[in-house]
């Protein structure tokens, strides 16, 4: 169920940010099994709705959830048996998020 609507998710031509919920609670239940990619998963899934959270002035709550993610990420995740690339991968997409979000604040808006 999760990778049909994951891929209904990426794949789809006009999708809600909201859709990314329906593939992140049958992954939040793999949590006990696959902690680090759960909870990988759902921040990714955080930062994907970040456009709404941020219309309905809700930037507090999601850094927060994002800052408790990356606590547990902490605490799961084991450096010493970790595949070759992967702290490489999971350490460029937390930049290249934390890029992304002081572009928002920082840069100019475009008038409408």
């Amino acid at each position: 169920f999760a990778g049909s609507s994951l891929a209904v998710y990426l794949f789809g031509y006009q999708v809600h940010e909201k859709q990314i919920l329906l593939p992140l609670i049958p992954i939040s239940l793999l949590v006990t099994d696959y902690p680090l990619a759960a909870l990988e998963f759902s921040g990714i899934a955080a930062f994907s709705i970040f456009p709404l959270l941020s219309r309905e002035r809700s930037v507090l709550a999601y850094l927060s959830l994002q800052l408790l993610v990356c606590v547990a990420v902490d605490v799961v995740y084991d450096y010493g048996r970790a595949p070759q690339g992967h702290v490489a991968a999971v350490c460029g997409s937390a930049a290249g998020a934390a890029l992304i979000h002081g572009l928002y604040v920082f840069a100019p808006r475009i008038p409408r």
